[in-house]
Parts: C-alpha cells; sequence; structure tokens
C-alpha cells in the first residue's frame, strides 16, 4: 500500500489544525465577524419615506450690471487725474481700466468685467474687455490691462486683418507663423480669445462690431508710430511717459462693449431618489398590530358608527413618532420635517400616511406602510383601564389635536 493511499484511509484529525480552526473562530466572535443566522423578524414593521429624484437643473447666465455706463450712449472714459495738456499728470493719469469692470458683489466675485472679456491671462491679473488696436500692422486685439495699458494678444497681419492663431502653421516661424515663441499656456489663451473674438465678428460682421474708443498706454515703436509724432523723446503725438517697464504713449483702442455674462445660479446635478426608514421594529413588539382594531372596542364603549370609523381611521405610530388616534385627513409634521396625511390605500382596507404632496395620488406611494395598530394585549389593556361614562372621570377618546371627543359622536365635546 502506497504512503498516499494509507494518508487517505487515515482517520485522525491533525491537533495543530484543529486548534488552527478554533483559535480562528474565537477571533472571528472577538470581531464581530463570526455570528449565528437565524430567523428574525426584525424590522417587519417598517415606515419609510421615498424622496424624488431631482432633474439636473442648467446653471444660469446673467449679464453683468452695467455700473458705468461703458455700454451706453453718453459714456465718457475717467482719466483717473490725467491732463493731457499737462505733462506733470501724465504719470499717474489712465492708470486704469477700472470703468470697465462691476465692483460689486456678483455670485460671490467682485470687479466682474462688464463687457466681453476672456478671463485667467497667463500675462497679469485684471485685464477687461477685447480691445482692437489700429497702431501696428493690420488689426491688433488684445485686452485692457489693469494698469490703464493695452495688452497685445493677437499680432495683426502685414496684409491686413488679423493673424489667426488657430491655423496648423501659427506656432512655426519658418512657415510664416506669428505665435511660435508662445509657451503652452500663452498659446493656449491666444487660441481661445481668437474663437471669443471671431465670434462676436460672426455675430455682429467685421464693420458692425459694437464698442468705444477709449484711451490706452501703448509700447512706443518707433517703426509704427515715428510718423505720428516722432522720436519719442521728442514726442508731439501726445501724452507719453517712461518707466522700467519701456517707453509708452497714449493711443486710441476700440473696445468692444458686447455684455460679459457671469454665472448667477450655479444649477445643480441630477440627484437620485432615495428612500428613508422612518421607524423599523419587529412582530414581537406588543405595541403594533399589523391589522385594524377589533369591534370589541366599539362595543364595549358603546361607540356610534362614525366615532368607530374615525378610531379605525390610524391608531398607532404617527410620522412624528408619537402614538395616538387619527382621522382621515389629518395631517402632521415627520421627524424628516415634512408634512404627511393619512389616505386610505384604495383595495387594501388599511390607510396609510403619505406626504401631503402625494396625497391626491395614494396609488404612487406603494412603498408607504399602513400605520401601525396596537395589539390585542394593548387594546385589552385600554379597555379594561378605560370606563367611559357620566361621572367617572373619563374623558373618552381625543383626536389629533389632543381635544377629547365624544364617543357616541366621534365629534370634539362641547367647550373642548
Amino acid at each position: 500500500m502506497g504512503k498516499f493511499s494509507k494518508i487517505k484511509k487515515s482517520k485522525r484529525i491533525s491537533s495543530s489544525i484543529e486548534e488552527k480552526i478554533n483559535l480562528l473562530n474565537k477571533e472571528l466572535v472577538k470581531t464581530g465577524m463570526l455570528s449565528e443566522i437565524t430567523n428574525s423578524t426584525s424590522g417587519v414593521y417598517t415606515v419609510v419615506d421615498y424622496t424624488e429624484p431631482e432633474a439636473a437643473v442648467a446653471p444660469t447666465l446673467s449679464i453683468v450690471p452695467d455700473t458705468t455706463g461703458i455700454t451706453g450712449d453718453s459714456f465718457t472714459q475717467p482719466t483717473y487725474g490725467g491732463v493731457e495738456g499737462d505733462n506733470s499728470t501724465w504719470d499717474n493719469g489712465w492708470s486704469s481700466n477700472d470703468y470697465l469692470k462691476n465692483p460689486n458683489e456678483l455670485a460671490g466675485e467682485t470687479n466682474i468685467p462688464i463687457v466681453a472679456s476672456v478671463p485667467d491671462s497667463p500675462y497679469d491679473s485684471g485685464g477687461a474687455g477685447i480691445a482692437l488696436y489700429y497702431g501696428y500692422f493690420g488689426t491688433s486685439v488684445g485686452y485692457a490691462a489693469a494698469n490703464g495699458g493695452y495688452k497685445q494678444i493677437l499680432v495683426g497681419s502685414i496684409s491686413g486683418g488679423t493673424e489667426n492663431p488657430d491655423s496648423p502653421t501659427a506656432r512655426s516661424p519658418l512657415q510664416g507663423g506669428y505665435y511660435g515663441g508662445l509657451t503652452d499656456a500663452q498659446y493656449a489663451y491666444a487660441v481661445g480669445f481668437w474663437r471669443t473674438y471671431r465670434a462676436l465678428v460672426n455675430k455682429y460682421g467685421p464693420d458692425n462690431l459694437p464698442g468705444k474708443s477709449v484711451k490706452v498706454w501703448v509700447p512706443y515703436n518707433r517703426f509704427h508710430h515715428f510718423q505720428s509724432g516722432g522720436e519719442f523723446a521728442s514726442w508731439t503725438g501726445g501724452p507719453k511717459k517712461s518707466n522700467v517697464s519701456g517707453s509708452f504713449i497714449l493711443q486710441n483702442a476700440f473696445i468692444i462693449t458686447e455684455p460679459n455674462k457671469y454665472t448667477s445660479d450655479p444649477g445643480s446635478p441630477y440627484q437620485p431618489g432615495y428612500t428613508t426608514v422612518l421607524f423599523s421594529t419587529n412582530l414581537g413588539d406588543p405595541n403594533y398590530y399589523p391589522g385594524p382594531i377589533p369591534s370589541k372596542i366599539g362595543n364595549k364603549w358603546g361607540l356610534s358608527a362614525e366615532a368607530y370609523n374615525q378610531l379605525i381611521a390610524g391608531y398607532g405610530l404617527r410620522p412624528d413618532g408619537n402614538m395616538g388616534f387619527s382621522k382621515l385627513g389629518d395631517k402632521v409634521r415627520g421627524n424628516d420635517g415634512k408634512i404627511y396625511e393619512l389616505v386610505p390605500r384604495p383595495g387594501y382596507g388599511y390607510n396609510q400616511w403619505v406626504p401631503v404632496k402625494g396625497a391626491s395620488q395614494p396609488t404612487k406611494v406603494d412603498d408607504k406602510l399602513a400605520a401601525s395598530y396596537p395589539t390585542d394585549t394593548a387594546l385589552d389593556k385600554l379597555i379594561k383601564d378605560t370606563k367611559p361614562g357620566p361621572g367617572s372621570g373619563f374623558r373618552g377618546l381625543y383626536d389629533m389635536q389632543g381635544y377629547p371627543i365624544d364617543p357616541k359622536t366621534g365629534r370634539r365635546l362641547k367647550g373642548a
């Protein structure tokens, strides 16, 4: 007989393996990972609330209010102290683009541009507007910087118009591209600027763009500007100034006054529906009974049909977590803050609490369970401990508002 056959026929259990299994079971019990599976009625009685799904809401875009009049007919650009005939004012004059911004808080932000702009410039912060400048070749396009200067983004073409940064050769100097020296961020911004600008040109036409002429500081370029006022040192073409950034002359630019928009409401994503358990208990709970209240309570108290119907309309747990008598049509604010109404569930012989918004359509709330009722044990105790009748001191049944009701009629007692 081979060794394998001997091992197979062996009935001895390895003590080391058995010890390891016992040790594992003990550890699983300690951590709660090992438990006996038993039949249970826990959670059989459950009151739930279903929240309907919410459709996605798109963001709302609103026009930035014009607080400076830049889009109006009577706008006058502020000079911030600059006077064209007084060279002592030139260094500090025309030093801001605040006339293009709304200073008020809109959706948590201030100084949002009033006119169409391309945000997130990689060059500086605070720029606003889309400005056209004709002092170089063709049409240069850029924006009014926060310091009142002009920042070129799109290069004017020698043949007229504006060079397209979105063309396949735009970043290739050997193929006539003018945007090859830009970083990736600067190039991406130029492409976005181009597309925004062209969208406005397509909307209004190249000769009908709405706008205003404004003064901006432009870097002096002898090739382009000499004919307008000579050398910079003896410049006669208007205000000029020099600083660590270079030499500048005050020039006219055309600001497109297409109204800017901001996100006044971010909207909301789609929210799926979900079910919330308001209350849960088991079959052994003596305070709850899944059927109607037995007629013996009506006989015991001599209730009229109306009073008995009101009683069986709903004695049990209400959405607010309290036990009590409820009649059809009663409304109670639940623990979740919603208003619930007691309505019949057609074809089932019992009533149910449903959110008010769904009360008129009870067939759409099939997952709402009937109000819970007291068991026979609880009823027997109720009947034994209460003896209605004149002189007994017992005030009878109570309605949802806590007022005593006449057991004969089911109506509130007079004076209650």
